[in-house]
């Protein structure tokens, strides 16, 4: 779903689930984690190309517990299918959770825009085993950005769903 071309095992967890339901089918694909984040990536085709698949929703709970979705943005691929990932924030756990994840479609309906299906996913994981497809690097550098004022680079996270730099 990401355009890479090499195994990604080493990276992230392949879940490459599928439901269908009125024309569409909707797949979860990957999901990676670290300590503070979730990154799910999935899929949207519209079977019969009678369906406007730019438009939807992505919500995900921790054993029942929804997480804040931080940002969502749509990947290009010359597939026919609408492909997406989805970030977002979450708590360290140290055992075995239940992930639950809803992708949602919309339809136009006379210019107003209405929920038409909702699409559920479940599966249980140990998040130690999703954290280990992220990488951190401990980075301690010091930029200066004005006079009198430094910016410190602290680490830097990243998995095959992106790159996140800290710092103060």
């Amino acid at each position: 779903i990401l355009g890479i071309e090499k195994g990604t095992d080493e990276y992230v967890k392949a879940i490459q689930k599928t439901i269908e339901k009125n024309g569409i089918a909707v797949s979860l694909e990957e999901v990676a984690a670290d300590e503070k984040s979730l990154w799910v990536a999935y899929s949207l085709t519209d079977e019969n190309d009678e369906n406007d698949i730019s438009m939807n929703s992505v919500q995900a709970a921790v054993d029942g517990e929804a997480l804040a979705l931080e940002r969502q943005y749509a990947l290009n691929n010359s597939t026919g299918s609408e492909n997406f990932v989805a970030k977002f924030n979450r708590s360290k756990a140290d055992r075995s959770q239940k992930f639950e994840i809803e992708i949602g479609t919309f339809q136009n309906e006379n210019g107003q825009v209405e929920e038409k299906d909702a699409y559920e996913f479940s599966f249980t994981a140990d998040p130690e085993v999703l954290e280990a497809d992220t990488k951190e690097i401990d980075i301690q550098t010091s930029i200066p950005i004005e006079k009198n004022q430094t910016f410190l680079l602290s680490e830097m996270k990243y998995n095959i769903f992106g790159c996140t730099i800290s710092g103060s």
